[in-house]
């Protein structure tokens, strides 16, 4: 067997790897409603928030999702949508997109992350335990902390289409800080508008 048939199976191995690993982390679906149902159809963010919350989420998960959970994130997603202006107008930057996305995967760690995205755990600016496409808007959680979740939709409302990552990191460190100024605020109970809310885990 010559080297360049090792390198084609080895690369082959690796893939079945990989999405041996993605199947295995994401085994389970939730769908999830956000919005209250009505005559007429679902309800679509009840605010000037300048962000629609999706009418539902499409929740993936390596472990049972029990309902008050599946609720909970669905409130996380409407809160955020509601604070979106205020915190807008408070930080003077312009939302980016009008709606929220409507999917969250859910790993049991930042290592499984990592191997189920085949991204690196770290980067420049410290390790990676949550992630967002900024193109599908498919929010990747290594943990369960909600801040997590405030972070990765705080990109996805304020980060500039188009936005590079990478090639500053001086814009980089401010768009994050940004990102998470937008969780801190949406996590202050005062700013909280619809009851129910809570800062417990995901999961």
């Amino acid at each position: 067997m010559n080297a360049r048939t090792m390198m084609t199976m080895t690369a082959i191995l690796t893939m079945s790897a990989c999405l041996t690993a993605r199947s295995e982390d994401l085994r389970k679906a939730y769908r999830v409603p956000v919005t209250p149902a009505q005559s007429g159809g679902p309800v679509r963010a009840i605010s000037t928030s300048g962000a629609e919350a999706p009418a539902q989420l499409l929740v993936r998960t390596c472990n049972e999702l029990p309902e008050a959970k599946q609720q909970q994130i669905a409130w996380h997603f409407r809160n955020a949508a509601r604070l979106a202006e205020t915190f807008a107008k408070k930080e003077g930057v312009q939302i980016q997109r009008s709606s929220l996305p409507a999917r969250v995967d859910l790993f049991k760690s930042p290592e499984g992350l990592a191997q189920a995205t085949g991204l690196p755990a770290s980067e420049r600016l410290g390790d990676v335990v949550a992630r967002i496409n900024l193109k599908t808007g498919v929010v990747y959680l290594g943990r369960k902390t909600p801040e997590d979740l405030y972070v990765e939709l705080g990109k996805w409302l304020f980060y500039e289409r188009g936005y590079r990552w990478g090639q500053n990191e001086s814009a980089d460190r401010a768009h994050l800080d940004l990102a998470e100024r937008f969780a801190t605020f949406c996590l202050d109970e005062k700013n909280w508008t619809e009851a129910g809310g809570t800062k417990a885990g995901l999961r």
